[in-house]
């Protein structure tokens, strides 16, 4: 049987702390923006708040302008995927696989 390969949703730019989905799905990666002179840090969480599961956080200097694709190691979100923005002046980008059926 071929394997179905689904495309990766993304949660388009944001500026402030979302929820950027609901039910189950598994982040495929971050990525952080500064506007050049203020660090911006984002932190992923499995929930539908600021709390529950921590999946992966990571900060980004001003200075340096853009934190890459970080690649986060393949977690399966349960609840959802509620991002947590501290600082001003940045956005990031977060990709997820929607589960299927």
């Amino acid at each position: 049987m071929p394997i179905e390969l689904v495309p990766a949703a993304s949660s388009g730019a944001k500026t402030i702390t979302a929820q950027i989905y609901t039910g189950l799905c598994g982040i495929t990666c971050l990525g952080v923006f500064t506007d050049g002179t203020n660090a911006f840090e984002v932190t992923l969480w499995d929930s539908l708040s600021a709390a529950g599961k921590k999946i992966w956080a990571t900060k980004v200097t001003g200075a340096d302008n853009y934190g890459g694709r970080i690649w986060v190691p393949s977690v399966g979100i349960g609840i959802g995927i509620h991002a947590v923005v501290v600082g001003t002046g940045g956005w990031y980008v977060v990709e997820y696989i929607k589960k299927q059926g």
